[in-house]
């Protein structure tokens, strides 16, 4: 009980110091002539009503670069907890995408919409899966994957140009939902981010549904990334354990990483966290890559690319690798017998024309760039 009540305080005083700041803000910027509210670029506010709960919401929307002129759908990241993270996913996101590294997508905040709103209190109530003896408005966790799974994922999916990849984002309250959402709708999401993921609500339950859960055979794929700040201590312990557990027993189609970010604590986990988890369930799964390809595709190359016109592809004890020439290893992995990829460019690679067992050409094809094609010399 002690535990419970301990819990529930840190994540309400943690979250209560944000609301302040804010407040303290607003309440200085009405005093300061000439002064407008900033708003982010490239976003558009949405507001949102839940027939289902009864509930305003608020949607905050941001369209990639090319996002008119594709005929393709995009991925779509849905972060919870918008009111304070929006703007720290949406950003690292952007950045990451920008290199190449991940792919564009859509980026959707969900917040509460309406005045003299008692954020901490719908957060108790829409992110819990069961009622606490001492928060009697808890434990909606049900209500609200309904609200999601049959009004905000189908208004999202029916107005904007989207595909079939769905990622979910939380932190602390809402790391703890992203999680519960899984056992309860296996297909809703591909991809998880729960960042120090309060599994310690109502004695742990979150672990028996987890373990249950991963016990079944016939999961759909889905990519966990969870993280804890180095610093934080109250029911940590307890889900490094369980994520050990976890990642000791997984079936192919299932993959997760779990870190512990040096330096952080509840809040500064969230920076690396969010980042590292973009980056881990949108990155690809890899394979060993055998000798013998290996040593069909070593070589020198060359090309017309003035930047990096002349490669030598050649391996280490990590693997394949090519030297550009100037000091830089940059690996190359395999998705299959077939398809490889390099990760920092989030560039697909193709060993082509097989002669005398060696390839005679690589394509090296980064993302939203052109094809640049090296020869063997």
């Amino acid at each position: 009980m002690r535990k419970l009540v301990l819990g529930i305080a840190i994540c309400i005083t943690y979250f209560s110091g944000i609301a302040y700041a804010e407040e303290q803000t607003s309440t200085h910027t009405k005093k300061t002539a000439d002064s407008v509210p900033y708003v982010l670029p490239w976003t558009y506010e949405i507001d949102f009503r839940s027939d289902i709960q009864q509930q305003d919401y608020k949607l905050v929307v941001r369209f990639p670069p090319g996002y008119n002129e594709s005929e393709e759908g995009f991925p779509v990241i849905y972060i919870l907890d918008g009111q304070y993270h929006y703007p720290l996913v949406s950003a690292a996101h952007g950045n990451y995408a920008w290199d190449g590294t991940i792919p564009n997508a859509i980026t959707v905040g969900i917040s509460w919409a309406g005045e003299n709103l008692n954020v901490e209190a719908l957060r108790l109530l829409n992110f819990t899966p069961s009622q606490s003896k001492n928060q009697k408005l808890s434990g909606g966790a049900d209500a609200f994957i309904k609200v999601l799974k049959e009004e905000i994922i189908p208004f999202v999916e029916g107005h904007y140009k989207t595909n079939n990849s769905r990622t979910i984002t939380g932190s602390s309250l809402s790391g703890l939902f992203s999680l519960y959402v899984m056992t309860k709708e296996p297909a809703l999401f591909n991809n998880i981010v729960a960042l120090s993921p309060s599994m310690w609500w109502e004695n742990r339950e979150i672990d028996n549904l987890l373990k249950a859960h991963f016990d079944k055979t016939d999961l759909p794929p889905v990519k966990i990334y969870a993280a804890r700040g180095e610093y934080e201590l109250y029911g940590m312990g307890e889900n490094d354990k369980m994520f050990r557990d976890l990642m000791s027993d997984l079936n192919g189609n299932i993959g997760i990483r779990y870190d512990i970010v040096e330096g952080a604590g509840h809040s500064g986990v969230n920076p690396q966290g969010f980042a590292r988890g973009l980056r881990y369930v949108f990155g690809r799964n890899e394979l060993p890559i055998s000798e013998i390809e290996k040593q069909r595709m070593a070589g020198i190359y060359i090309s017309d690319n003035k930047m990096v016109p002349k490669v030598e592809l050649q391996s280490d004890a990590n693997g394949l690798y090519f030297d550009d020439g100037q000091s830089n290893k940059i690996y190359v992995h395999s998705h299959s017998d077939s398809e490889f990829y390099i990760n920092e460019f989030n560039a697909d690679v193709a060993f082509l024309e097989l002669k005398d067992k060696k390839y005679q050409k690589v394509k090296v094809s980064p993302l939203n760039q052109g094809d640049i094609v090296y020869t063997r010399q």
